[in-house]
């Protein structure tokens, strides 16, 4: 992220504007003890953000960040992932061990785990013109 924003950044002041959009995770802000290396580098990665934007929002570059909660990617559903961890854990089938985290443990708002496409729009809003009043966002 450093580097990609570095490599990117001179472009961007040179035209006089610029967007930035980095991906974090929840654990940034609710560091989980399974994951603590990962919770970690997501909380530099919200801090990084956060910092572009203040130093070059004058230069008309934005920086935001999405931080999505759990989302069903790869590491849930791959042999070994974390929805076999959580059908271990609750003595459920994979699917109803999902949802019972979603719903019972997380206590999601919308009772679900997000999808790969709902972090995608949001990435997608933010790296468009109307989101061009947007900057520093988590």
């Amino acid at each position: 992220m450093v580097r990609a924003c570095r490599a990117a950044i001179p472009y961007m002041e040179q035209q006089g504007s610029g967007s930035i959009v980095s991906v974090a995770s929840e654990v940034a802000r609710q560091p989980d003890p399974f994951l603590v290396d990962y919770s970690v580098s997501k909380a530099a990665v919200v801090c990084l953000a956060k910092a572009v934007s203040t130093e070059y929002g004058p230069a008309g570059i934005r920086s935001n960040c999405v931080t999505p909660g759990p989302t069903r990617t790869s590491i849930w559903d791959r042999p070994g992932g974390f929805a076999d961890y959580l059908a271990d854990q609750y003595g459920l089938e994979k699917e109803a061990a999902t949802e019972h985290f979603a719903k019972e443990v997380r206590k999601l708002p919308l009772g679900r785990i997000g999808q790969p496409e709902d972090v995608a729009a949001a990435i997608v809003f933010l790296s468009s013109d109307r989101a061009r009043q947007v900057t520093g966002a988590d």
